[in-house]
């Protein structure tokens, strides 16, 4: 699931390139892109 922030930032990509919202959302999931924010409160957590 993604946060608000992600949503915004996707939207403006999309804008900013003359894309829909949908094909920047499966490029970044093709690629990896997605869910950084849980892998970076995983590693946060494993540091403590």
């Amino acid at each position: 699931m993604m946060a608000d922030e992600q949503k915004e930032k996707i939207k403006q990509i999309a804008n900013e390139v003359v894309l829909s919202r949908g094909s920047i959302r499966g490029y970044c999931r093709r690629y990896g892109l997605d869910g950084f924010g849980e892998k970076l409160a995983m590693q946060h957590k494993m540091l403590l």
